[in-house]
């Protein structure tokens, strides 16, 4: 089955936005922030590096521009 590009789905997964890491300096972002990414970048529980750096935040994105 072929895709338009109409119907993709970009890396924004739901077409809003993708969250960034709070941990400073990661500058990952994906539609959510991993528990795996967590442990494996930052050596912390989810939790504690969201108790600690905040919250990601939602990274907005304009694909309306792109032909």
């Amino acid at each position: 089955m072929a895709h338009s590009s109409a119907h993709t789905q970009f890396a924004s997964g739901n077409g809003v936005g993708l969250m960034r890491c709070p941990y400073p300096n990661c500058g990952h972002s994906n539609t959510i922030i991993t528990k795996v990414h967590c442990r494996m970048h930052h050596q912390m529980e989810r939790e504690v590096l969201f108790e600690q750096y905040g919250k990601p935040t939602r990274v907005l994105l304009n694909y309306g521009n792109l032909k």
